[in-house]
């Protein structure tokens, strides 16, 4: 029988983990009126090339074996877990960066960018940088360190930070922002190593000896091989799904217009990151226990969709009405057309929030490849709706409000689908059917 959460623990651990978040995401938007005045467009559009290479390259290194944490009982098999993941990574990122070195000048010809010379060679960092902030943030969510969840987020966000500012004020720096993404990377990695792997490392190596390590390792690999087999391209088609106006309207419009879009979804992502991800990494260590004791977290879905959708109504009721000014005030008179754009995109947000939210029953499930499918068919219909846009209307708010009415089909899906397999299929006579015991490490 499901047995109901205990609504003070759900609000306490949430707030503070949203404390962690607000802190975290507010801190990079209090720098970028400074960054704006630091950098110009190019390096801009520069550090925007490198992220969007760096972060699939992450994601193929991963394997996204980091999903698993919450799947793992035993605190050896999250340090196995891990080096694995570490092992996998440096196989990966080491030919990658090879390849970099190899293709710079070409790659930097093609995309008609010559800073990206000397910055390719940055990606792999970048990438690892990821993925081992990956790695921490799902080992804190299962062991319910949710104080520390909300200092890792800040140490990261501050690190980034501080360190495109330092690059920034230097001046005469190509590549400050890049340059400053690694550096913060490199602080973040030394503070998570410090403070949560290098005790965890020692105990098992204590436990263990290296052969014993290795095939444990492996043994990870094994157990979890549907990560990177079905939530890789799941990763990956969204990765590209969250960059494909950016490349559309790019092409299409220009980079001025490109501009405007580019710095609106960054700003209107902030409330999205900040509460939904906070709810999320709650919600989902809640809801993998009552799926694993109880066969469904089906009730606990029930029980908490219309709380965040009033939340989010009222957020994004209000970011409806004042974005225009807020823009203005935030970015400068220059970036009030990105004001008037967000208005357009405000509903597809709302939708976002409230799918987000309570998102991850997917994988506590196993329906990766649900996901995966509902992941293609978000892509197909985002492009088809700014392909709509751009030939039959030719204007960017036209493009857009397609694009709005396309991806909240989109979150509706996604929340319809996680309710559905938020129960476990039962057998012919009702019961619930067990998942059969692979032996966790």
């Amino acid at each position: 029988m499901f047995r109901k959460i205990v609504a003070g623990d759900f609000i306490r651990n949430a707030g503070m983990v949203m404390i962690g978040t607000i802190v975290a995401q507010v801190l990079p938007l209090l720098f970028y009126p400074i960054f704006t005045r630091l950098y110009s467009p190019a390096d801009f559009g520069t550090f925007a090339i490198v992220s969007m290479i760096a972060t699939p390259l992450a994601i193929v290194a991963s394997g996204s074996y980091e999903q698993a944490f919450l799947l793992v009982r035993s605190g050896m098999g999250t340090v196995n877990l891990f080096l694995f993941i570490m092992q996998r990574s440096a196989i990966v990122l080491l030919p990658a960066l090879l390849v970099f070195v190899a293709l710079r000048v070409p790659i930097a010809a093609a995309l008609d960018n010559p800073a990206l010379r000397s910055l390719l060679i940055c990606v792999p960092l970048i990438s690892f940088g990821q993925i081992i902030y990956n790695c921490t943030s799902e080992w804190l969510v299962r062991e319910k360190a949710f104080r520390g969840l909300a200092i890792n987020r800040i140490w990261q966000s501050s690190s980034l930070s501080l360190s495109k500012l330092a690059f920034g004020v230097a001046g005469g720096i190509g590549g400050g922002l890049v340059l400053g993404e690694v550096l913060g990377r490199l602080f973040y990695i030394g503070h998570s190593y410090r403070r949560v792997w290098r005790g965890r490392l020692s105990w098992s190596r204590a436990a263990d000896g290296t052969v014993a390590i290795q095939r444990r390792m492996a043994a990870m690999g094994r157990r979890y091989r549907s990560f990177p087999r079905l939530m890789v391209p799941d990763q990956l088609v969204n990765t590209i799904g969250g960059s494909i106006h950016v490349l559309a309207i790019g092409y299409a419009f220009g980079p001025t217009e490109l501009g405007y879009v580019s710095l609106l979804f960054s700003a209107l992502y902030l409330p999205v990151t900040i509460v939904s991800s906070s709810l999320k990494d709650v919600f989902r260590q809640q809801a993998s226990i009552n799926y694993v004791r109880d066969g469904t977290c089906r009730p606990l879905y029930a029980k908490l969709v219309l709380p965040v959708a009033l939340l989010g109504f009222a957020g994004f009721g209000l970011l409806y009405v004042i974005s225009p000014w807020l823009f203005v005030f935030v970015f400068g008179p220059e970036w009030a057309k990105a004001g008037e754009y967000s208005r357009i995109l405000v509903p597809m947000f709302f939708f976002n929030f409230v799918a987000m939210s309570l998102g991850g029953v997917l994988v506590i499930a196993e329906q990766m490849a649900v996901s995966l499918r509902w992941q293609v068919v978000s892509l197909v219909l985002g492009g088809a709706a700014l392909v709509v846009g751009i030939v039959a209307f030719n204007t960017v708010t036209g493009t857009l409000w397609l694009f709005t009415i396309a991806r909240s089909f989109s979150y509706v899906h996604y929340m319809v689908l996680s309710y559905r397999y938020a129960k476990r299929p039962t057998d012919d006579q009702g019961a619930v059917r067990r998942r059969p015991s692979k032996g966790i490490l």
